[in-house]
């Protein structure tokens, strides 16, 4: 059986040089079938072998050759090819991510590598090491995609590299897979250097849910080194507030709507149309009457921002 073996393997080899996808994946095909219906381990184990070519250099080139092409790879194609990928094609695969050239191509790659990457966590984190930060932010995408707890502690590794969009991309990670153990490398990063990873670092601590995040946001948003960011920062961070318990941002909120400000007039009116934004967001009916004032306001920002804030409170009501 072993020349049997040998013979699909030359085949598959065959395919490769001559760009035939489609006949590799005929033999993939009937390869599997032989070895879920056979019950002698020794042929199983040799066929095995053979379906580990799936992810050999020649035929995976050849993959990523056609993945940046115009025509690209047809989904069920690409899907067949996947699954027959064992975990010892996750370094080939991190290659193929780090020299596509093409988004169609990354995003198939992504999803080949999540899918492979399930079954070898460790083998994936590897990439981290990679010196091109495009690589490093998309293996710590395919982490995050894979939904397992155990990637957080690699994607935690990624939050103090030097690109921005890296920084970005764990800190979603952290937020996504619920990393609490990490939440206060997410509060050092409200104060990170890059406004997107701050609007992403408030994002995450507003998944996450815990006082000691909400106690940092509402520490930040009363900073006077606020009045320096771009208002559209104080918005997003008061959409993470938003997250939160009604009952328990409420009475902070009130501190902001109804009492005297604590930043020059101009800044507080930023503040408090941020903060009523955050009121809407929340949607509890109880903030009706507090609204309602609001929207008397002389301050045109102030009075347009209460009477959105109740539309979307009325809406949010007759769901």
């Amino acid at each position: 059986f072993k020349d049997v073996a040998r013979i699909m393997q030359n085949s598959v080899e065959y395919s490769a040089e001559n760009n035939d996808l489609k006949g590799a994946l005929k033999i993939f095909s009937r390869v599997k079938d032989v070895i879920q219906k056979s019950k002698n381990e020794k042929v199983k184990k040799t066929l095995t072998d053979v379906l580990s070519s799936a992810g050999s250099g020649g035929l995976m080139k050849i993959i990523g050759t056609r993945l940046d092409t115009k025509e690209g790879i047809k989904d069920e194609d690409f899907k067949e090819y996947v699954s027959v990928l064992g975990t010892g094609a996750i370094p080939k695969l991190i290659e193929l991510l780090g020299n596509l050239q093409t988004i169609q191509g990354r995003k198939k790659a992504i999803m080949a590598l999540t899918f492979v990457g399930r079954r070898d966590i460790k083998a994936v984190a590897k990439g981290l090491a990679d010196q091109r930060w495009f690589v490093v932010r998309n293996v710590v995408l395919v982490l995050r995609e894979t939904k397992d707890k155990k990637a957080l502690e690699h994607i935690a590794r990624a939050l103090g590299h030097e690109e921005p969009r890296v920084r970005r991309e764990a800190i979603k990670g952290i937020g996504d897979l619920k990393g609490l153990k990490y939440i206060d490398r997410l509060v050092d990063h409200l104060h990170d250097e890059d406004q997107g990873v701050k609007v992403s670092a408030a994002a995450a601590l507003g998944k996450l849910r815990n006082m000691m995040g909400l106690d940092a946001l509402i520490a930040r948003v009363t900073e006077k080194a606020m009045l320096e960011e771009d208002p559209v920062l104080l918005k997003k961070f008061f959409e993470a507030i938003a997250s939160f318990k009604y009952d328990d941002v409420i009475g902070f909120l009130e501190d902001i709507l109804r009492k005297n400000p604590f930043f020059g007039r101009a800044a507080y009116n930023e503040l408090k149309e941020a903060a009523i934004h955050c009121v809407g967001l929340i949607g509890d009916p109880r903030a009706k009457e507090l609204l309602e004032e609001l929207a008397d306001s002389k301050v045109k920002q102030i009075s347009d921002g209460a009477k959105i804030a109740m539309k979307r409170i009325q809406r949010a009501k007759k769901r």
